[in-house]
């Protein structure tokens, strides 16, 4: 089988033979690090019996967690650019410099970071041309968060089908959570607004890993959330006995991310089992208000906030309106130019 690398054309070579079952592998390019998705059908005569998702296993509970888990870097890796960003903006003796020669690599990443910069979002006084020029109207931190946004919009724009879920749904409903953390730390919270975004953007990132085993269930899923009065994470806990909170919260700690962000990730259903992490209550929140921009009238939808979140929040009812109306024309100013 040859596969063709979608990003720099490096083809490869793979002996089906030599694989121990036939299904969907992922690879990383040698001279790009993209990922490569490489289908292997089964063989002549086992179709019926073969061709199901590679979960067929079907684990649940404990046992599904340590499956995905022990598969992380194969299910879902860092984004190569963001990692290399990451490490060297932890480096106190590092500078802007390094990570411009790492987004000099990737020019259509580059030429990307360009037109989100250049976006109404930011709203820079002036167009710029260069990252350099960026960096300094910026800030290193506001373009590791374009890195960080536009490294998940290329894993979140798949559809989802054992949610249900059409192509590019998922990445809007991560931009919206980020967009509105992002708002909302800077009102309540504005040492967290950094880390706000990243939380908002990766909260469902667990569906991600998650998914493929809902599909396989077929319709039991979608069955179990018709009933208006079941959460999706209980419908999730039912079928799998695992919820992509859980699962959202644990890849977070395998990126090493700070421990108050990934609680923040694994409690954003349950901000107040986060052991007073502010940080969860600001995702949660903003979680509330993406879902409601999606109903009508919006208003009504959010008054199913919690009274205890509006409280540590330090918001009426009043004011998560005009927040949600502000978050909404901030998500339209950016998502054309994210996805």
């Amino acid at each position: 089988m040859i596969v063709k690398c979608p990003k720099c054309g490096s083809t490869y070579r793979f002996n089906e033979e030599r694989l121990e079952k036939p299904g969907r592998f992922r690879v990383k390019c040698k001279q790009c690090e993209e990922i490569m998705t490489i289908d292997v059908p089964s063989p002549a005569g086992t179709r019926d019996t073969e061709e199901k998702s590679p979960v067929s296993d079907s684990p649940s509970g404990e046992k599904l967690f340590e499956k995905i888990r022990s598969d992380f870097d194969k299910l879902y890796p860092m984004p190569h650019v963001m990692l290399k960003a990451r490490n060297i903006i932890s480096d106190p003796n590092s500078n802007f410099s390094q990570i411009s020669k790492i987004l000099k690599t990737d020019q259509a990443l580059a030429s990307r970071i360009l037109r989100v910069t250049n976006s109404a979002y930011y709203g820079l006084p002036q167009k710029v041309s260069t990252i350099e020029n960026a960096a300094v109207l910026l800030g290193t931190r506001k373009i590791i968060q374009i890195i960080n946004m536009l490294s998940h919009s290329q894993v979140l724009k798949s559809e989802m089908k054992g949610y249900g879920m059409g192509s590019g749904k998922a990445w809007r409903h991560s931009l919206t959570v980020a967009v509105g953390s992002d708002i909302i730390a800077k009102r309540i919270a504005p040492n967290y607004s950094g880390e706000a975004f990243l939380s908002g953007l990766l909260h469902d990132s667990g569906k991600i890993l998650l998914d493929g085993y809902l599909a396989e269930k077929g319709e039991a899923f979608q069955d179990v959330l018709r009933d208006p009065d079941i959460s999706i994470v209980e419908a999730e806990n039912r079928v799998l006995g695992l919820d992509h909170a859980r699962v959202g919260g644990a890849l977070c700690r395998q990126w090493n991310m700070p421990d108050f962000v990934s609680d923040a990730v694994e409690y954003h259903h349950k901000p107040g089992q986060a052991a007073e992490n502010l940080l969860a209550y600001v995702i949660h929140s903003a979680d509330v208000i993406a879902h409601a921009l999606n109903t009508e009238p919006v208003e009504e939808s959010l008054e199913s906030m919690d009274s205890s979140v509006l409280a540590i929040l330090c918001v009426e009812m009043d004011e998560l309106t005009s927040l949600a109306d502000q978050i909404l024309e901030s998500v339209e100013e950016l998502e054309e130019d994210t996805y």
